[in-house]
């Protein structure tokens, strides 16, 4: 969880305000499965990735600002779709999931559940409490959803593996080698 967590604390905790367009926030920017996806959906989103990289350190230019909340619009639209699959193939998560979702944030972050919500509260108030559960929930049922559509159809037998190893001439008396390019 160590991305999902960086996003959700920076998120919850850092709360930035930052102004990409003139867009009114309740314009529908994309319609994804016919469900809108708004100029707020979207630049909330860029504040997220945009607090990432100010915690960070990274300084941006006004440029790569506007490349952020590009790539913010696609990943916006890239979340409805898989979540509107996971709702076509029946994929979801209880509320027992997401609140085990949000204590292993806050044990990573040598917390307890209690104060981290205490703390995002304080920060960022129920809004960023709520927006804090919403994003968990979304990244869970996103796992869910690529858990069974296709970690769960993957097998791969002991032969296979074997076959590959010695056909790429790999295993334990030739591992596997080192570098960038794996």
């Amino acid at each position: 969880m160590n991305s999902l967590l960086k996003k959700l604390l920076v998120v919850a905790l850092a709360a930035p305000a930052f102004a990409f367009a003139q867009t009114p926030v309740d314009k529908v920017v994309a319609t994804v499965a016919g469900e809108p996806i708004t100029a707020q959906d979207v630049m909330e989103r860029a504040n997220v990735n945009l607090s990432i990289l100010k915690a960070e350190g990274r300084k941006l230019t006004a440029a790569q600002q506007k490349e952020v909340a590009n790539s913010s619009f696609s990943e916006v639209i890239e979340e409805r779709v898989l979540l509107n699959q996971a709702r076509k193939v029946g994929v979801s998560v209880s509320d027992s999931d997401v609140s085990k979702g949000i204590a292993e944030v806050a044990q990573a972050q040598n917390s307890t559940a209690d104060a981290l919500k205490a703390n995002i509260i304080k920060q960022g108030g129920d809004k960023g409490w709520n927006m804090f559960n919403r994003d968990i929930k979304t990244e869970l049922t996103i796992r869910a959803l690529k858990k069974q559509e296709v970690l769960d159809k993957i097998n791969v037998s002991q032969s296979e593996i074997d076959a590959f190893l010695a056909a790429n001439k790999l295993g334990a008396n030739n591992p596997i080698p080192k570098g960038d390019y794996l």
